[in-house]
Parts: structure tokens; C-alpha cells; sequence
């Protein structure tokens, strides 16, 4: 908590590999928020600021707040910025299952580019939309599925959510087919199961992720399960990250 040398470890290991822990966490959601502030701001959203969700209780209508399985997907499509670190830690849970999924986007993404290089070139360059509902909410953002650098060229950002998927209103109809294919070889690359890793989290870990590129997923799971944490913008998470001079 007050060691710059392990914050420049955690912040290298996201810039790295896209993932970082921290271990020895008191299992609750204001413990959570401290380890958080060491890092970066809290990124509100209509979610809340610290969040807390199980599937016991449906505060929103989101996949999350149920115990169904997830397949792998980042989150926050449908905002004009989606958050830059999405974190997670386990504060409980009683029963089975619930392990977390982790794919590589940037990997998945490779492996679309060498096999379908068309379906790779329309998901930078075609616009589609994703959407969020509840009542008194509507957030809706349209974007690229691979988002690439200005000025390197290099892909910087995967937003691939289907929950979230919006109607294809945004191109010619007879275009439609050729992005549902397009959208199924991204989807079978991040199903690859040698690019899959799985880790069961449990109380006293906390999970950062880089939602730019890191998917995660969900199995599902029995018994009470109680999730904490919250989302963290990419623009303080990169200033923080120069300030370390890890990047």
C-alpha cells in the first residue's frame, strides 16, 4: 500500500500482459477502494462508483447480476469511452463454479489478421453499434470492433461485447451477412482454447484488467457469490503509468 517499487510492478504487469493482482486484500468493497486509489481514480458510471454485484440481486439489467456463464467480451461498448481498467475481487461466495475467463485481445486479433485479413481490414473500418437500456437510461456509442493508433497504425483498443451488440443500422443491408461472418471468425479466434486461461478468484485477490485488451469472461456458478470493484479510465491509468516511467 505505501510501496512505490510494488505500484510500479502491478502497473507494469497491465501495460505487459494486460493483467495485475494484488494479494492480501481484506475481503471488503472499502479495502477494495483503497487498493484501487493507489492506482488511479474511481471511473464513475451509472454503475456506481465502488460496485458491488451477485446475482441475488438485479439492480440493473446487465449479464453480470446473474449466474449464468459469460462468454469472453470487454466491457463498456456502448460508452463513447470505454473504461480503461475494469477491477474485480471476490469478497464471497459459497458454492461452485464462477471461474474467470481471461483472453488476450491483441493475441485474438492477430490470429483473425493472419487467417482473415478482409474480415480483420472491415472490423477496423466498419462502424457498428452497441447499446445499454434500463429504464430512464439509454447509452449508445458506435465505433470500430479494432480500434488502431492515428499516427503508429498499431491496435490499441479490441471492443467486442454481443450482449451489447446493437441492430446493424449503421451499414448497407447487403453488407450485413459479410459483418456476421466477420464478427463469428473474431469470435472463433477468442474461443481458441490454447488462448483461453482460466483462475478461480477468491477473497483477498484483487484483479485489475486492461479492458482495451483483455476480454474476460464468467462460468457459471451455484450458491451466493459476491463481486466488488469498479472501472478506472484509460487517461489516468496511462498518466500514472508515465509518472512510474513504465511507459
Amino acid at each position: 500500500m505505501n510501496n512505490k517499487d510494488e505500484l510500479q510492478i502491478l502497473i507494469s504487469s497491465i501495460i505487459k500482459f494486460g493483467v495485475g493482482f494484488v494479494q492480501n486484500v481484506p475481503p471488503t468493497l472499502s479495502a477494495t477502494e483503497r487498493v484501487v486509489q493507489q492506482v488511479a481514480a474511481v471511473q464513475r458510471t451509472f454503475f456506481g462508483d465502488m460496485w458491488e454485484f451477485s446475482s441475488n440481486s438485479m439492480d440493473h439489467y446487465d449479464t453480470a447480476y446473474t449466474s449464468n456463464s459469460l462468454g469472453a467480451h470487454t466491457d463498456g461498448t456502448y460508452f463513447i469511452e470505454a473504461p480503461g481498467l475494469q477491477v474485480f475481487h471476490c469478497l464471497h461466495h459459497d458454492g461452485e463454479g464462477g471461474e474467470t475467463l481471461l483472453v488476450d485481445g491483441f493475441r485474438a486479433a492477430k490470429d483473425l489478421l493472419n487467417l482473415h485479413p478482409d474480415s480483420y481490414k472491415r472490423l477496423s473500418s466498419t462502424p457498428l453499434e452497441a447499446e445499454y437500456f434500463e429504464p430512464g437510461k439509454h447509452y449508445s456509442n458506435i465505433g470500430y470492433v479494432l480500434n488502431h493508433h492515428p499516427i503508429t497504425k498499431e491496435l490499441q483498443q479490441i471492443r467486442f461485447n454481443l450482449y451489447d451488440r446493437s441492430s446493424f443500422s449503421t451499414i448497407p443491408q447487403e453488407h450485413v451477412a459479410e459483418i456476421y461472418a466477420d464478427l463469428q471468425n473474431l469470435a472463433q479466434v477468442i474461443k481458441d482454447s490454447e488462448g483461453e486461461w482460466w483462475i478461480k478468484l477468491s477473497p483477498g485477490t484483487v484483479m485489475f484488467i486492461d479492458n482495451w485488451r483483455v476480454l474476460h469472461g464468467r462460468a457459471a456458478y451455484t450458491g451466493h457469490r459476491k463481486i466488488g470493484g469498479c472501472y478506472q479510465s484509460r487517461a489516468d491509468f496511462l498518466n500514472v503509468a508515465r509518472g512510474l516511467g513504465v511507459l
